[in-house]
């Protein structure tokens, strides 16, 4: 820990200082007349000094110090931090906006904003303090406005924006200017914007926003499909049908003693004849209200047209039209994080070692990002905590301590192994297996893939 000190900053005054080296990625760091900037990279360029990356909180663009380690800076407190950008913008303004080469993890800052285009460029920085000047300045700053040979430049591109068009400039900086008709792209989208969404607002949007729209409707459509299987459970018990006991592989399930398919032509059958079973099965049911069968079928049925009608609704429209753009650009990496007990970041469903049912979680932050990179920022530094390792079927070149996951030291050894060899064949048989540990000895419980259960060694 350093001690305590202070710098002066003109029109600030005296603030608390730390050293350059106490700095981290997402720190801010303010500067005279309070001008705010955001730590987005440290390199160690060498034993007496770093290169700080860091983005203008006013202008959203990046910029690289050469800062000495020993140096104090005005780094802000964590309760003072400054948003980058407007984040509050009226849904009838454009959005002069500005993404950074190498912070292009913090997506789009919008810059300035205004109910004309002509407004939006030279709008009034968040702080209130000055114009952005974007349409200007910025642009010739970075070789995409006025030029001796090109005195036209700031209008064409300015133009060009207003149309739909994205600049990037030689330094990787890209500017664009989003029409009021647009979502908010920096924002991940609501459910309704992503399923009302059109092939016009796709076009220029980067692969982490496509993506983000991606990760919305994959979410709703993993909702349905549990709602899918709630309602073919509620047609088969709306038939007054209970579970039966069947052999499966190595051991019993609890199954319908009829498929879906049989299930809904015989409710259909009842529904279009008015069959009622007996009333001994009614009282059992609780069905004694007349109709009350009929009643139950029907809506058990309806609960499962809904769902599946919701479904196609959403495969055959916005799920089509993310794909057009994705196929359209010719594709772009991806990352999919397993959400069950012990998972790996995957390329894609298509791998070998997902089942149907598998449950992925996109990752839209790193869409885009080559996989070294994607892993290191973005799974071990922005997701920190969740355990994530890489799949060696997707990821055949990753380093062997990005594959392996890190046991604790308190975690027996025979956790997650095979249990089915260690087993007696009455074990087998029970509802809820237990198997001996050969590493531990201990008795634990046994998954429905035969595997010991993560248990700790015996103290």
């Amino acid at each position: 820990m350093h001690e305590t000190q202070t710098i002066h900053l003109q029109a600030v005054g005296r603030v608390p200082a730390v050293p350059a080296d106490d700095l981290k990625p997402g720190d801010q760091i303010m500067y005279n007349y309070g001008s705010v900037s955001q730590v987005v990279k440290i390199v160690d360029a060498s034993p007496k000094f770093f290169k700080i990356h860091e983005v203008s909180a006013e202008t959203g663009t990046e910029s690289v110090l050469r800062v000495k380690k020993t140096t104090m800076v005005a780094r802000v407190p964590e309760k003072h931090r400054r948003p980058l950008g407007h984040t509050d913008v009226p849904a009838n303004h454009y959005r002069a906006q500005v993404q950074a080469p190498t912070a292009s993890g913090l997506g789009w800052i919008t810059v300035s904003h205004g109910e004309t285009v002509e407004a939006a460029t030279n709008g009034i920085t968040a702080s209130g303090a000055t114009r952005s000047y974007f349409g200007t300045v910025m642009l010739d700053d970075h070789g995409l406005g006025y030029a001796a040979d090109s005195p036209e430049g700031r209008a064409n591109s300015v133009k060009a924006m207003a149309e739909g068009a994205v600049l990037t400039a030689a330094d990787g900086h890209s500017f664009r200017i989003l029409r009021p008709s647009q979502p908010d792209p920096t924002v991940a989208p609501t459910l309704t914007e992503a399923l009302t969404i059109r092939p016009k607002q796709l076009t220029n949007l980067t692969p982490v926003e496509v993506d983000r729209y991606n990760a919305v409707v994959a979410d709703e459509l993993s909702r349905l499909a549990g709602e899918a299987d709630k309602a073919a459970d509620g047609v088969h018990r709306a038939l007054l049908q209970r579970k039966v006991s069947k052999r499966q592989g190595r051991g019993y399930s609890e199954v319908w003693p009829t498929t879906l398919a049989e299930a809904e032509r015989i409710a259909r059958q009842h529904l279009d004849s008015g069959y009622t079973p007996d009333q001994m099965a009614r009282v059992q049911a609780g069905l004694t209200a007349p109709g009350a069968y009929t009643k139950r079928l029907r809506a058990a049925v309806g609960h499962l047209e809904s769902t599946r009608m919701q479904t196609r609704i959403i495969m055959d429209g916005p799920l089509v039209i993310l794909d057009e753009e994705f196929r359209r650009r010719g594709g772009w990496s991806r990352m999919y994080l397993c959400t069950s007990d012990g998972g790996h970041v995957h390329t894609g469903r298509d791998c070998p070692s997902i089942g149907l049912r598998t449950p992925l979680k996109w990752i839209p932050e790193v869409s885009g990002m080559e996989w070294r990179e994607a892993y290191r920022l973005v799974i071990k530094g922005a997701t920190a905590g969740t355990e994530a390792i890489m799949c060696t079927k997707c990821y055949p070149d990753a380093p062997t301590e990005w594959t392996e996951r890190q046991v604790p030291e308190t975690e027996c050894p025979g956790s997650r192994t095979n249990a089915y060899d260690y087993m007696t064949e009455k074990e087998r048989r029970l509802y809820s297996k237990r198997g001996t540990c050969p590493e531990c000895g201990q008795g634990v419980s046994v998954t429905s893939a035969w595997k010991f259960r993560k248990h700790d060694r015996p103290q």
